[in-house]
């Protein structure tokens, strides 16, 4: 469930005004984010159960619904890898890194994180000249322009970075990277 208490600011921000505002503005931020995936969930869901009762009920596939499906999960994966980010969700491996010690874990943490970062601005360029061949697409049944579909590769990658450079500057400062989610606090 969506809430202004789990999307608030970080705790532990210095009073400084600037500071304040920003994590303000990223609260805001997560909380837009997390509403958009749910209805891109619901929506994808909807899309798919009506192909699905359309065909094997009423004997006629609904053919715009799998569009509709196709292009909510696109944008569903891109948004929510962010949202999978701040609470530490990606699948990793760490068979190694759980063998060192945790001083040198953090540092290695933090050099894996700055590659990422890399990795994630070199997918952001070159998905920009993506989101500008789709100009010339369009979908064959609701018509929409692909760009509007391939901006999810920016946007979503955009996000992604902004949680991961939250998560290495949580570890440079020796705090906890990933914030827990309400359900991991309603378990315990």
């Amino acid at each position: 469930m969506l809430n202004s208490a789990t999307h608030a600011m970080p705790a532990g921000l210095p009073a400084h005004p600037l500071l304040r505002a920003a994590g303000q503005a990223l609260g805001l931020l997560r909380l837009a984010i997390s509403a958009i995936v749910v209805v891109l969930f619901v929506t994808m869901t909807a899309a798919t159960l009506i192909q699905v009762a359309g065909r094997y009920v009423f004997g006629y596939g609904i053919a715009w619904t799998t569009e509709v499906a196709t292009f909510s999960q696109i944008w569903l994966v891109f948004l929510a890898s962010g949202v999978a980010m701040r609470y530490g969700m990606h699948i990793g491996v760490d068979v190694v890194a759980t063998m060192l010690p945790a001083a040198v874990r953090r540092v290695l943490a933090i050099v894996i994180g700055a590659a990422s970062l890399v990795f994630l601005w070199i997918i952001f360029d070159r998905s920009l000249m993506i989101v500008d061949m789709g100009q010339f697409q369009t979908s064959p049944l609701l018509q929409l322009s692909m760009s509007n579909v391939y901006l999810a590769i920016p946007i979503g990658v955009a996000y992604l970075a902004l949680e991961y450079a939250i998560v290495i500057a949580r570890l440079a400062l020796g705090r906890e990277p990933f914030e827990r989610h309400a359900a991991e606090d309603a378990a315990s």
